[in-house]
């Protein structure tokens, strides 16, 4: 399977068929988490552009909001890679499917999943439909008292 990406990628689609199907959702996870903040903010960072006087400009969050674009397009690009590498090793990505892998066990058979319930988050930008985070992202997110170090320690970054 051939992919040439649009945006530098920090792995090829060769790669991510290489990984562990729950190191894919868990990169997934951690990236939809990215780009929801990221959207936020892309907004806000609008809004006070568009509340400025035509004659008044900020170049500075004018460049921001021009990086933000190529940083959330990159990081959907990247999701697309991965569900694509997901579909490779026979898991669904469709927009119906309400759960994911939870396990993170060699053991655990293709299809072997727990149900979730609906994730309100929806971006379709990346090309697949989404499905719903995995448990750790949301926990981690419900709990803002983590540690930087435990968030390394349990990310995956690629």
């Amino acid at each position: 399977m051939e992919y040439n990406p649009r945006y530098p990628q920090p792995f090829s689609l060769t790669q991510a068929i290489a990984l562990d199907p729950a190191v894919a959702w868990d990169e997934i996870a951690r990236l939809r988490n990215s780009l929801l903040h990221l959207r936020r903010s892309q907004n806000g960072l609008q809004e006070y552009l568009q509340e400025l006087a035509p004659e008044e400009v900020d170049l500075e969050v004018s460049q921001a909001v021009k990086e933000n674009e190529i940083t959330i397009a990159s990081q959907d690009e990247r999701i697309f890679m991965l569900k694509l590498a997901l579909t490779h090793h026979g898991h669904s990505v469709a927009s119906e499917q309400t759960s994911e892998p939870t396990t993170h066990s060699p053991s655990t058979p293709p299809g072997g999943r727990t149900e979730h319930p609906q994730n309100t988050f929806n971006s379709n930008s990346n090309g697949l439909d989404d499905f719903p985070p995995v448990e750790r992202a949301s926990e981690s997110a419900a709990n803002p008292e983590t540690s930087a170090a435990e968030e390394q320690e349990n990310g995956v970054y690629l």
